[in-house]
């Protein structure tokens, strides 16, 4: 029986005011940008339905947010956040895959949701022996 692919990435961490030193998982992902595919950093939120970029990097990929339909969604606490909907291609090691993207305004963060990215290509484990976050290749 073939091995499935391990994609490990070491925790990176962060001290918190109140909170102490925190793990956050994070995952290398690559974005087709209009210089061809290039890597950005997206924090592994299991609570995020849908992956999130911020506005700031849609002229990088090509994106003309005035063309793309807008929708709400409901984040911590039930607030409401507007953002555009659309599809984009990603690269996750040597895995070509498409998938919905949720881009926010004025936002910072890239966050990798579980549509499209768990639900059938990868397992997600958070190995607190070894300090990793590893994508396993279903």
């Amino acid at each position: 029986m073939a091995k499935n692919t391990l994609l490990e990435y070491p925790f990176e961490f962060i001290k918190v005011d109140k909170l102490g030193i925190l793990f956050y998982p994070v995952v290398s992902i690559e974005l087709l940008t209009i210089y061809g595919f290039k890597k950005f950093d997206f924090l592994v939120d299991t609570g995020a339905d849908v992956t999130t970029i911020p506005s700031s990097v849609a002229s990088l990929l090509h994106v003309n947010l005035n063309k793309l339909p807008k929708s709400i969604t409901v984040g911590i606490g039930g607030v409401e956040v507007a953002v555009k909907e659309t599809f984009l291609p990603i690269r996750i090691d040597k895995f070509n895959l498409k998938i919905r993207v949720n881009i926010t305004e004025g936002g910072s963060a890239f966050l990798l949701g579980k549509k499209d990215v768990f639900e059938n290509m990868f397992s997600l484990r958070l190995d607190s022996v070894k300090k990793l976050t590893i994508l396993e290749k279903n």
